[in-house]
């Protein structure tokens, strides 16, 4: 039960950081892209 339950929680922290980079990542292009204009 508790592994299973910290493996649920390692997923759901994954998800989140890889949601979060995405999103960073295209705010910074968004930014460069008003700047170059």
């Amino acid at each position: 039960m508790q592994t299973s339950r910290m493996i649920k929680i390692i997923e759901v922290c994954l998800i989140i950081v890889l949601l979060t980079t995405v999103i960073a990542s295209f705010y910074i292009l968004f930014e460069i892209n008003n700047n170059l204009r």
